[in-house]
């Protein structure tokens, strides 16, 4: 994904544009709120982290992957 390669170049600002982007446009897709929150625990945004992981845990409450990074910030 582009985000994805944004994210590996250090365009962080860039890369949480698109994920914004596709949270809004496919609201239902778990993998963009699962990866914005990666981003914005990764820029030290706690709280959007654990707002955008809430999402994740609504869409697709059995990601073990979720309830990990869920559990390290609790």
């Amino acid at each position: 994904l582009l985000a994805q390669s944004l994210m590996q170049l250090g365009q962080l600002n860039q890369a949480a544009e698109y994920w914004l982007f596709l949270t809004r446009n496919t609201p239902d897709f778990y993998a963009s709120w699962l990866n914005l929150g990666h981003l914005a625990l990764h820029q030290g945004q706690v709280e959007a982290a654990i707002a955008s992981y809430l999402e994740v845990l609504r869409l697709k409450p059995d990601l073990a992957e979720l309830h990990y990074h869920l559990g390290r910030l609790y």
